[in-house]
């Protein structure tokens, strides 16, 4: 049986499949249809290279924050193009969320254990500071509910800062 990784868009369906709310994202072909995209959305947008090959985008600049405007969705398109190489497959173009948090979960096959879903402090700080659980499934509120107990960053799921608890 041949598996292969799902894109982030390809995730996002089946989270929302599933009643997770996700952020509202368009998938564009290319450069001009992501710049068409983004001016139907409310700026400032985030820009991200899409393909179910790229891993690891942000650190391969493959991600853009913060775009003001077409003009810089088209730069920052041209700039994710010479950057992504064969793996680009499009664009995701993306809201910007406010906030100051970021949480990842994941969900991947283990050789040994099958399936695992992981759950952790997100963004930059994944790799940096690995503050991640993981579980084999399947696993019952209870058991989601105590992973999120478990990592150090657990108070920023609450209040903090002037900013409402996660939910």
């Amino acid at each position: 049986m041949c598996m292969r990784s799902l894109s982030e868009s390809e995730s996002k369906q089946l989270l929302a499949g599933y009643g997770v709310p996700v952020v509202k994202e368009i998938v564009a072909k290319d450069r001009e249809d992501a710049v068409r995209a983004a001016s139907g959305l409310q700026f400032p947008v985030v820009l991200k290279g899409h393909g179910a090959k790229l891993s690891h985008k942000s650190d391969k600049g493959l991600v853009r924050l913060g775009l003001a405007n077409t003009e810089e969705v088209r730069q920052a398109a041209q700039g994710i193009l010479e950057s992504a190489g064969k793996d680009l497959e499009g664009f995701l173009i993306q809201p910007m969320l406010k906030g100051k948090r970021e949480f990842v979960a994941g969900l991947m096959r283990d050789p040994m254990f099958g399936p695992i879903v992981m759950f952790g402090l997100g963004g930059v700080f994944t790799e940096a500071l690995a503050d991640v659980v993981f579980r084999a499934v399947p696993i019952d509120e209870i058991e989601a509910e105590a992973m999120l107990d478990e990592i150090k960053a657990s108070k920023l799921l609450g209040k903090f800062r002037g900013e409402q608890a996660a939910d």
